[in-house]
């Protein structure tokens, strides 16, 4: 089971919980609303295109794209 953080829309708190993906968010021990994940992560991707794509995939289909 992951640890994911969750904050209240309402009012801001934040706490950590055991808890699977199945499972609802908890209810905020301030303010009673239902908290939401909080996302911090970014996406990073390291692939480079072959030297002679020129970008246009709709009408090259030379790299398998």
């Amino acid at each position: 089971m992951p640890l994911i953080e969750f904050i209240c829309p309402e009012c801001g708190y934040t706490t950590e919980e055991l808890t699977s993906v199945d499972e609802k968010a908890p209810i905020c021990k301030n303010c009673g609303a239902r908290m939401t994940q909080k996302y911090w992560g970014k996406i990073y991707v390291n692939k480079r295109m072959p030297e002679h794509c020129s970008g246009n995939c709709s009408t090259c289909k030379g790299c398998g794209k």
